[in-house]
């Protein structure tokens, strides 16, 4: 069984420059209003990305940005996602 996948803009952010940084999640795109879940902590981010979409190259995120004065994007970009990759990432 193959889930149908949709084409999703795909956007990481962080949320503050405390000690512990958290992370926002937001997909776009589709016929739902924009999605998001937050992560409160990089090791939680990149654990749920890592089972959720395992072709992502986690090494090319930039997981603190607002301390490299680049604003609060960790990455973004289209993706194709199915209804299980977004309940994983908690977007249902």
């Amino acid at each position: 069984m193959t889930d149908d996948l949709s084409p999703l803009r795909f956007v990481i952010q962080q949320l503050g420059v405390f000690a512990v940084p958290g992370y926002r999640i937001v997909v776009y795109g589709d016929e739902f209003k924009p999605r998001h879940c937050d992560f409160d902590s990089a090791a939680v981010l990149l654990e749920a990305l890592g089972e959720a979409v395992p072709e992502l190259d986690l090494s090319q995120l930039l997981l603190n940005p607002m301390q490299e004065g680049q604003g609060s994007i960790v990455f973004e970009g289209e993706m194709l996602l199915s209804e299980k990759q977004l309940s994983t990432l908690g977007l249902k």
